[in-house]
């Protein structure tokens, strides 16, 4: 893995674990979006940075919905369970990810907002300063080879949005981090078995919660039905095995579906092309 890059390809997992180490602390890449795209629900161990370009789509950040139409910024704290949903387009999202263990011993983002009394749990998740934000993110990728400029644009990204903060009390913050937590849970289990005959009744029962009871809180934190969810993660896992070479009859299976043409209804539905269509143009853009 690099610094600055472009990414083509899609996940194979909602949780991002990326690869940090001394020298990669951070990392900043970008994308297009030649067909519609749809990350489901997933979290990272990283401090995220969203920066969408000439797009039209939507972002739910703990259960907080962000429409967008044109240039957007979005700031996601580490382990915060998110998805993203764009449509097909000409425009470009950047991503810069920061993994504040390996990022201290160069500078220590964490303390210094500790310093000034503000917890950077606490930053607002639609940042206003789009332009600001540009600007910075295009500093970051011109002084990649020079660590002092790129140290330096760093901060001034991370002081940027320490300008955007709100309030939570200590029982609102209790409530936010548990149902997160939560939210976790269901997300590692819905990707694990994303391949077997899951449905709403299992998932509640391994939530501990009833039918019912499940159903609505799920919809309180996601504004989306947990089946249209589970659909969701299984067009993301389709994606990636069809990315792999993997053929559809094969790919339709692995994601616990046994119907091609269902498959099929659903994969144009959510992707706004065929398997088919998909892998032709996945194979022109790689």
């Amino acid at each position: 893995m690099e610094r600055i890059g472009l990414r083509y390809n899609t996940p194979d997992t909602l949780v991002e674990m990326a690869h940090y180490d001394d020298d990669i602390p951070h990392y900043l890449y970008w994308r297009d979006f030649k067909s519609a795209y749809y990350s489901p629900l997933h979290y990272a161990d990283s401090y995220e940075v969203m920066l969408l370009r000439g797009l039209r789509g939507e972002v739910t950040i703990a259960g907080n919905s962000f429409q967008f139409n044109g240039d957007r910024l979005f700031a996601i704290p580490p382990n915060i369970v998110h998805d993203l949903q764009v449509e097909k387009g000409d425009g470009y999202m950047y991503v810069f990810h920061a993994n504040f263990q390996f990022l201290k011993q160069y500078v220590n983002i964490e303390k210094i907002f500790n310093y000034q009394n503000r917890d950077i749990n606490d930053i607002c998740y639609d940042i206003p300063e789009v332009e600001e934000g540009w600007r910075i993110f295009q500093d970051i990728i011109r002084h990649d080879g020079n660590i002092f400029l790129r140290l330096q644009s760093i901060l001034e990204l991370f002081s940027m949005l320490s300008r955007n903060l709100h309030n939570h009390d200590k029982p609102e913050r209790q409530r936010l981090d548990t149902n997160n937590h939560a939210l976790q849970r269901l997300v590692d289990w819905t990707n694990a078995h994303v391949s077997e005959k899951i449905d709403i009744d299992t998932a509640a029962e391994v939530m501990h919660l009833s039918r019912y009871y499940f159903c609505k809180w799920f919809k309180r934190q996601t504004n989306m039905t947990y089946f249209n969810y589970l659909s969701t993660v299984r067009i993301h896992h389709a994606c990636c095995l069809l990315e792999s070479g993997i053929s559809i009859e094969e790919t339709c299976i692995a994601c616990g579906l046994e119907s091609v043409s269902y498959f099929t209804q659903l994969f144009r539905t959510k992707m706004g092309c065929t398997p088919g269509n998909y892998v032709k143009q996945y194979c022109q853009k790689a």
